[in-house]
């Protein structure tokens, strides 16, 4: 053989580059589909219901949270970007809902600022949304104020409906 068939040869073969997917996740991971199991705490939060099911994606520089709605298979998805900058996300009509995250600590953080116009002005509500996985659980802690919500899920198999 030829030195440049040699070379050719000694090189190892180049593997696709990996994709990422929302059902294939480890036990640590937050990507996957997730199943309310319990809660605790006060109900809404500015608009914003228990959510009871969650789709979760992950890349390295984003993350993408989809909630249902309370209408049967419906689902709203939030993209936030994990460099801390603000993001648009959906909200209730007539409602300007803006969020930032960070990861923190093995957590994802997700500050949400929720305004409408009121009576006498804007009406502004903090929201703060902390995503943990432990031991293949996930725990959402939601507050606002001194009010708090404590939500676990269970991870739901790829061949569940939704």
């Amino acid at each position: 053989p030829t030195a440049r068939s040699a070379s050719r040869a000694a090189r190892a073969p180049e593997s696709p580059a990996p994709v990422a997917t929302a059902t294939v996740a480890s036990d640590s991971s937050m990507s996957g589909r997730w199943q309310l199991s319990q809660q605790s705490g006060r109900g809404n939060f500015a608009g914003y219901s228990t959510p009871t099911r969650l789709t979760i994606t992950e890349s390295a520089n984003a993350i993408t949270i989809e909630t249902d709605t309370g209408t049967e298979n419906q689902m709203t998805a939030s993209t936030y970007r994990l460099d801390g900058s603000e993001t648009v996300v959906p909200g209730p009509l007539g409602w300007d809902t803006r969020a930032k995250a960070t990861r923190r600590d093995g957590a994802l953080a997700v500050s949400i600022v929720r305004t409408i116009d009121g009576p006498d002005g804007k009406l502004r509500f903090e929201i703060s949304d902390v995503y943990r996985v432990d031991n293949g659980v996930l725990t959402l802690e939601r507050s606002q104020g001194t009010r708090t919500r404590k939500m676990t899920y269970a991870r739901r198999s790829s061949n569940e409906r939704p």
